[in-house]
């Protein structure tokens, strides 16, 4: 078919915009190219039931988009609200960690209680015993040395630290575990009650396809048990760590704090760099060299575009 002058004019003109126009350009020919409608076609109504059906297409696929990653989300992260007003209603220990856990880690509670009175030759005893992983001791060095005056933050850490024990013994047990509750509790030395071993295996393990009588654990299910430990570290300090806090995390799973930085990224968090005067005894050569950073939730809460199906260690 041969062009007519103007079709051709037309033609050249968006060949040119496309190759040399500026973005602003390049965009005003577009919205003109949607919304040029011939006479002909204005007569029949076909243009316009053609543009509202690709605007349809178009509004109906983004839908779709959102709505798998928002069930991609919900399914890995630990319970949030994203409508939350105040960063401390993002995610609430509580609902994290669920009253039925939270009785089951009474004793330990206690203990943990108890173990920060005690001062901090025992804290250090106990980790370097392995009894208690390193975060776990950082924090109750923390509040044995009266680093913290808030007491509700005091008691809400207190009360994190036996669910976050066990989730970390959890972890480092590998990708593979018995089926039975009893003897994964049994195998966690105690740490472990029989009803959170089970939802342990039901929630961050599969069966093997090769081994029935066995579970594993694939990346994505690895990825979201570490989001709720770190949801549940995050929860227990009005959605906010510093850099410190970040680093006892890191040495626990013997990793760099950079490694930690998706993880809470995915979990909402802004990654700030640390204030001068939260730094302590980091020498001030250090500062000069290494971006020291610190996690924290804003509201309204917003996740990164694209959710992070694996997070390699």
């Amino acid at each position: 078919k041969r062009l007519s002058s103007t079709e051709l004019y037309l033609k050249r003109r968006k060949a040119l915009t496309q190759s040399f126009g500026s973005t602003k350009v390049q965009r005003s020919l577009r919205e003109g190219e949607i919304n040029r409608i011939s006479n002909m076609d204005i007569a029949s109504g076909s243009a316009v039931q053609t543009v509202l059906r690709k605007k349809a297409t178009v509004a109906d696929a983004k839908e779709e988009i959102d709505a798998n990653k928002e069930a991609a989300r919900r399914q890995n992260l630990p319970p949030f609200h994203a409508d939350a007003k105040s960063p401390t209603d993002v995610y609430v220990l509580d609902e994290i960690m669920t009253k039925n856990f939270s009785r089951e880690l009474k004793r330990k509670y206690t203990d943990y209680v108890t173990l920060a009175k005690s001062g901090m030759e025992k804290i250090s005893e106990l980790e370097s015993r392995r009894h208690i992983c390193h975060f776990v001791a950082y924090q109750l060095k923390r509040i044995a040395n009266r680093e913290l005056s808030d007491k509700a933050v005091i008691k809400s850490i207190l009360k994190s630290l036996p669910y976050i024990e066990c989730l970390v013994r959890f972890y480092f047990r590998g990708r593979s575990s018995e089926r039975s509750a009893q003897s994964l509790s049994e195998a966690m030395g105690g740490h472990t009650p029989v009803p959170l071993a089970e939802y342990l295996l039901t929630t961050f393990m599969e069966a093997s396809e090769m081994n029935p009588s066995q579970m594993q654990r694939p990346r994505l299910l690895e990825n979201r048990l570490l989001l709720r430990i770190f949801a549940t570290a995050l929860a227990a300090e009005k959605g906010a760590l510093g850099y410190h806090r970040l680093a006892a995390l890191a040495k626990t799973f013997q990793q760099p704090v950079q490694w930690l930085l998706g993880y809470f990224s995915e979990l909402g968090c802004k990654i700030l760099e640390e204030k001068s005067s939260e730094l302590g005894d980091v020498g001030e050569g250090d500062r000069s060299r290494v971006k020291y950073k610190r996690v924290v939730l804003h509201v309204p809460l917003t996740f990164p575009t694209a959710v992070k199906r694996t997070m390699r260690r």
